[in-house]
């Protein structure tokens, strides 16, 4: 079992920006731990985020 708290955020923006990320790296450790192998979710994440720089 997993628990993440994420907390202090002035504004509801704020927080859904940083749980996206919390569930990207949950959902990438999970595959890993079920397969041994990472379906790269935080890799291809970043490459998303880099390109509408």
């Amino acid at each position: 079992m997993v628990s993440v708290v994420a907390s202090g955020f002035m504004e509801a923006a704020e927080a859904v920006g940083a749980t996206e990320g919390f569930s990207i790296v949950l959902c990438d450790l999970k595959t890993l731990l079920e397969s041994g192998i990472s379906a790269n979710l935080v890799r291809d994440k970043a490459e998303l985020i880099s390109q509408k720089k």
